[in-house]
This record gives structure tokens, C-alpha cells and sequence, in this order.
């Protein structure tokens, strides 16, 4: 089984482990009604998965990427050369939409690890080549890194309470 295997594997579990919780924080919020439960959940789901991923394949370099569909043109969180350039996921129709998503490597490639795509009419899990156009990056480091901070207490309590965690325990949310 290759380290990409291994990761699809992996990708899948962490989906499952992440459902029950989704659907407790939505319902804490009057949320349940939601038609897709992954809806709205890429921050929190690109928070944990960078520790998880971070502890079970350390030598992955793991970072969160996100992209905005609709920006300002003067947002400082936007990289330069993507300014004029919507970014995120692409639906199947070809629409752009917020979201956030994981990148590293394994096997001495660079893949993206999304487990969330499902609210954009994709697979629930993918894994990819980071070359996938359906994604596409134009925020900033800094700026992720300050998107996820006010979720990665949550992302934090639910990777310790895994029920195996890893034992290299030391990922942080943050970026490259």
C-alpha cells in the first residue's frame, strides 16, 4: 500500500470521525436543518485535519490553502498575481466558492486533502494532485492563518479526542 493509499484510507476515517461532531456544532446553533452537513465546515475540517494529518505524516509539510470567490480588489489578504482571479472550489458548474482545503506531500508529491467538497457537488473525501484546477489559492498565509484562529480551539478539543490519535500529538493550526 503506497503513502497515498494510506492517506485516502486515513482522508476517509477522519471524515467519519468528523460527522457526529458537525452535526453537534450545527445543532448548537439551530443549525440542523442544514441539507448538507459538511456545509459551512471547511475551516473547522482544514484545522483538524492539519493536526491529524501533521501527526500521523509529519515529514508532509501540511498548510491549509483557502481561496474567496468574491473579493475585494484591495483586500490585503489577496496574493498579488491572483488579484483578478476568483478562488476556492469550482462546482460542477463551474461556479466558485469560499472554502479552505489541506496540502502537503506524500509519496514526493504535493496533494490537496479535502473533506468537505461534498457541499459543492464533489465527492464527500478527495484527495488530489495540488494541480487540480477545481482549487484554486488567492489568500495569503498570514491571512489563513488568521481565519482559522478563532476555530482551532474547537479543531484542537476534537483531535485530542480522537479515539486513537496519533502519538506524535504536536501539530498547530497554522499555515507553511
Amino acid at each position: 500500500m503506497t503513502g497515498r493509499d494510506r492517506l485516502i484510507a486515513a482522508a476517509g476515517e477522519l471524515r467519519a470521525y468528523l460527522v457526529p461532531h458537525w452535526a453537534a456544532w450545527k445543532k448548537q446553533r439551530g443549525c440542523q436543518d442544514d441539507p448538507c452537513l459538511s456545509h459551512g465546515m471547511c475551516r473547522f475540517s482544514s484545522a483538524f485535519l492539519l493536526l491529524a494529518l501533521s501527526a500521523r505524516w509529519p515529514s508532509g509539510r501540511w498548510r491549509v490553502h483557502q481561496g474567496m470567490a468574491d473579493f475585494c480588489p484591495t483586500d490585503p489578504g489577496v496574493i498579488g498575481r491572483e488579484m483578478s482571479r476568483p478562488g476556492g472550489i469550482r462546482d460542477p458548474q463551474g461556479h466558485w466558492h469560499d472554502h479552505c482545503w489541506v496540502v502537503g506531500r506524500v509519496d514526493g508529491s504535493s496533494v490537496i486533502v479535502d473533506l468537505t467538497a461534498d457541499q459543492f457537488g464533489h465527492s464527500p473525501v478527495i484527495v488530489t494532485g495540488a494541480d487540480d484546477p477545481r482549487y484554486r489559492r488567492n489568500w495569503k498565509d498570514a491571512f489563513t492563518r488568521r481565519h482559522l484562529r478563532d476555530v482551532e480551539h474547537r479543531a484542537r478539543g476534537w483531535f485530542e479526542r480522537c479515539p486513537a490519535p496519533p502519538a506524535n500529538t504536536r501539530g498547530t493550526c497554522v499555515c507553511s
